[in-house]
């Protein structure tokens, strides 16, 4: 995001409100079922996005914290989703057994 430029963690804070407004916002109309369901996941990864970035601003050792958080990366020129976590990573998608 443009915030991450600024250098701040409120203007990047304030980027995140912003867009996670914008997908609230979208619930006030008839979502087809899927579209739902993403604004849904992106409004609660937007929220955990702020609170890791509040954890972030608060801690005496960020860079530890950091490491200690589950980290999410689209594969290059791909459309699959890894998550890191310190020295471990593994695939992610929607395909849950309680999706079924």
């Amino acid at each position: 995001p443009d915030a991450l430029r600024d250098g701040t963690h409120e203007a990047v804070a304030e980027e995140i409100r912003e867009r996670r407004a914008v997908c609230i916002k979208k619930f006030r109309n008839k979502l087809p079922e899927a579209t739902r369901k993403q604004q849904a996941s992106m409004v609660t990864l937007f929220k955990e996005q702020l609170d890791v970035l509040a954890d972030l601003a608060a801690s005496q050792t960020p860079a530890v914290l950091w490491a200690g958080e589950c980290r999410f990366y689209r594969v290059q020129n791909e459309t699959a989703v890894v998550c890191r976590c310190g020295d471990l990573e593994t695939p992610v998608g929607e395909n849950f057994p309680g999706n079924d």
